[in-house]
């Protein structure tokens, strides 16, 4: 039997792409499907939709893997030690930090009656018509963060 299919409360498919598909999400006893992988859904449309009716909560890779995809954006912005801009989306506080965004995500879900990645590629749409948080001036910051390292040693 594949430990895709065991019982547990959290599956976290964290390797290959297409691993839910109509053949695997009907045996998946799991709760809750939080993984790393890339394209999880076989079929982003209908994936969703079976994923969602068969009653276990989904949280969409591109949800789970929202900071790499920040650090990636962000690099050529520079770095700064303990990164108040990058530290802001761990904090529950933040109405973007990926808590308060996977919240809203299964909120709007339930709400709408909709699947959870459907849920999120529109509000993922919608702010990516946003402003870039971190543009401005950053340059002074990141060279006193630089000096502050030691870099250059």
């Amino acid at each position: 039997m594949s430990i895709l299919f065991q019982e547990c409360d959290v599956l976290s498919p964290c390797a290959i792409g297409g691993i839910l598909n109509s053949e695997t999400i009907p045996k998946i006893k799991a709760k809750i499907v939080c993984g790393a992988a890339n394209n999880q859904l076989a079929d982003p449309v209908e994936d969703d939709n079976l994923i969602y009716n068969s009653g276990i909560l989904y949280v969409p890779d591109f949800l789970t893997n929202r900071m790499g995809i920040v650090n990636c954006a962000n690099e050529q912005y520079g770095y700064i030690t303990n990164d108040p801009i990058i530290n802001q989306h761990y904090n529950k506080d933040w109405e973007h930090s990926i808590y308060q965004t996977a919240m809203q995500v299964f909120n709007n879900s339930k709400n709408k009656n909709k699947p959870t990645g459907e849920v999120a590629l529109e509000l993922a749409e919608k702010l990516s018509l946003e402003n870039h948080p971190i543009f401005g001036h950053r340059g002074e910051k990141i060279i006193k963060s630089l000096i502050a390292s030691n870099w250059a040693e």
